[in-house]
This record gives C-alpha cells, sequence and structure tokens, in this order.
C-alpha cells in the first residue's frame, strides 16, 4: 500500500463527496449525511451503528440546519487545533482562511467558521469534520471497552477466586466381574452411572487407567469365544470407556473409584469378553 498523507486522504474523500450533486442540495444534516457517507452507512436499509455512535453524543442530527452545524465543527476544530497559527498553516484549510487574520486576537474562531459563506470553503469544513469524526467511533468504542473491564474488575474484588475448569481427560475402566453381572451388555452400550457402580462392587479386578494403557494391558489377556451366559461361572473381562475421568484414573479402591464417577457423564462398553484364566492380570486391583 503507497503511505498518504492526512491532507491527500482528506482532498481525496472530499472530491468523492463533492462529485454527489444531491450534496449541496441539502438544508439539513449535512454534517450527519457525509459521515454516513464515509462510513458507508448511507445505502437504504443500512444500519446506522456507527453514524449514530460518534452523531448523538455530539448533538449532530439529521435534521440540524447547516448553521448548527457549523457551531459544532468551530467547537470541535477548537477542541483539536488550540493553537490558531497552526490551525493557519495547515495545508488543506489555510485556503479557507487565507483572507482572514486568524492570528489576530480580535478574531473569535468560531465566528471564522460560522461565518464562512464560500460553498466550496463551507464544504472544506464538513468534509475534514466527518473525517476527523470518524476516528471519534473507535475512541468511544475503547472507552466503552475499558469502562467494562474497570466494572468487571470491581465486580471481581471480593468474590471467590474460582479455579479455571479442568480440561476433560478420557478413561478406561477395566473389570473383571463374574457372567451374569454383565449379561445382555454388548460392545457399544451406553450405561448409567449407577450401572457402572453395580459391575464395580461386583468385580474381582478392576483397573482405571488411559485408553492406551487398556490397549497395552488387554494384550496380556486370554480370551475365548464363549457366549456370556447368565448361568455360566465364566469371568468376564469389560472395559467401560469415559470422556471425562480425570479423577478416575489411578483409582486404587472400589470406593474411590464410585465416588469419583460423574452422574453427566456418559459411560460407553468398548471390549466385553469371557477370560479363559486369570493370565494378565497382574496389574489389576483385587478386591
Amino acid at each position: 500500500m503507497v503511505q498518504q498523507d492526512p491532507k491527500n486522504i482528506y482532498d481525496r474523500v472530499f472530491k468523492e463527496i463533492r462529485a454527489s450533486p444531491q450534496i449541496y442540495r441539502l438544508e439539513r444534516g449535512l454534517l450527519y449525511k457525509i459521515i454516513q457517507i464515509i462510513l458507508m452507512e448511507d445505502k437504504p436499509g443500512s444500519i446506522q451503528e456507527k453514524t449514530e455512535t460518534i452523531c448523538k453524543p455530539l448533538g449532530i442530527t439529521s435534521s440540524a440546519l447547516k448553521k448548527d452545524d457549523n457551531k459544532i465543527i468551530a467547537n470541535i476544530v477548537d477542541a483539536i487545533f488550540m493553537e490558531r497559527q497552526a490551525l493557519a498553516g495547515m495545508p488543506m484549510i489555510k485556503d479557507v482562511l487565507k483572507t482572514i487574520d486568524i492570528s489576530s486576537k480580535s478574531v473569535s474562531l468560531n465566528q471564522t467558521i460560522t461565518n464562512i459563506t464560500n460553498e466550496e470553503a463551507n464544504m472544506k469544513w464538513f468534509v475534514i469534520t466527518a473525517c476527523l469524526l470518524v476516528g471519534v467511533y473507535f475512541c468511544i468504542k475503547y472507552l466503552e471497552k475499558t469502562q467494562q473491564q474497570k466494572e468487571n474488575k470491581k465486580q471481581s474484588i471480593g468474590s471467590p477466586v474460582s479455579s479455571a475448569p479442568s480440561r476433560a481427560i478420557p478413561a478406561a475402566l477395566c473389570f473383571v466381574v463374574p457372567a451374569k453381572i454383565v449379561y445382555g451388555l454388548q460392545n457399544g452400550s451406553t450405561l448409567t452411572k449407577e450401572t457402572v457402580i453395580q459391575i464395580a462392587e461386583n468385580a474381582a479386578y478392576f483397573n482405571c487407567t488411559t485408553r492406551k494403557n487398556a490397549d497395552i494391558n488387554e494384550e496380556q489377556l486370554v480370551s475365548t469365544n464363549d457366549d456370556i451366559r447368565p448361568d455360566s461361572q465364566a469371568e468376564v473381562y469389560i472395559r467401560i470407556e469415559t470422556d471425562n475421568g480425570r479423577d478416575l484414573i489411578s483409582a486404587k479402591t472400589a470406593f474411590s473409584l464410585k465416588r469419583n464417577l460423574l452422574k453427566d457423564s456418559q459411560f460407553i462398553v468398548k471390549q466385553l469378553f469371557c477370560l479363559k484364566n486369570l493370565s494378565g492380570l497382574e496389574v489389576f486391583t483385587r478386591i
């Protein structure tokens, strides 16, 4: 992007707006309209969010007479350019004031602007002021944001510090139980917290670990293809997974396991098969 000085930007904006014939025909709301155009909120149906944010606090309206707009412009310029000599030297507006002794203490800046009769010069004041005010929108948004931050800080003082929610960690709950306890279940079954507790209470062995470790441990188990029957004496291995098992991993007692089961967690059966023997259960806790 080619670097441009403010004068070039203001000149280009002025030429674009001046090219619109209806601008010169406006008797009311000229400053409001120019701000609308620069913010591209002048099309029918456009939401006037930015325009209203700038204009409302400053009393700029769509029904204001030019003399009222001129007073607002004079106040704005007076606030921004406190040194009149510096103002008179600005390239963009020097031609507007060249016939006026701006350095004289007897000349009021407000009078200077409100008394301008040249249509072209007056329009320049409107455009440059509108350009400056567009920046006010971002200033107001900044002030609103900082004020909100201060209010949030005040509200937080004296409030108990709450720790950020812990990231959910998946866990594998692995049990060895009598066949009758898990009869009717299958891979993919969704269990309630109460069902998991029932399985834990009837388990001979259990191991709560990560999914990766559960995969490794299962490689040491010896399975059979026997069906799981309610009258069978076989021991059955069942692996139940949950996405929120941070407090379950490495549980050493059935009590701690049951205590840390979350009611709103989802428990899904991932492995279910009969064991040929108890080989490979060395890493499990025996109850």
